[in-house]
């Protein structure tokens, strides 16, 4: 349905990161991620666009070092950022203190 706003949430404590795969196109309104606790460690969270149009389209949308950092907002897209159907979202965090991770992404329909 177009212009209907939706919201997807997703958390997670360990390294194994997290991928976002709508079933049809939409627009992100807003993307942000939040840790629990800020990390000691220094290790980089990237989210990228892994393309349904073939590695080619792939791109890092943003990389940012998480060392004392417990939030980051959706500044790192233009928004709406417009996903193809069978594009994905990725999200790679080392975790190594195993820190909860949040991931919500606002979205509509197009």
């Amino acid at each position: 349905m177009a212009n209907s706003n939706f919201t997807y949430k997703a958390t997670w404590s360990n390294n194994a990161g997290h991928t976002y795969a709508p079933d049809k196109a939409i627009q992100i309104t807003s993307l942000n991620v939040t840790i629990g606790v800020a990390s000691a460690a220094v290790e980089n969270l990237v989210i990228t666009l892994d393309s349904a149009a073939g590695a080619a389209y792939d791109k890092i949308l943003m990389t940012q070092a998480m060392a004392g950092v417990t939030s980051i907002v959706s500044e790192i897209l233009t928004l709406p950022y417009p996903l193809a159907k069978g594009d994905e979202i990725v999200v790679t965090y080392a975790n190594t203190d195993s820190r909860d991770v949040g991931l919500d992404i606002q979205f509509q329909g197009v």
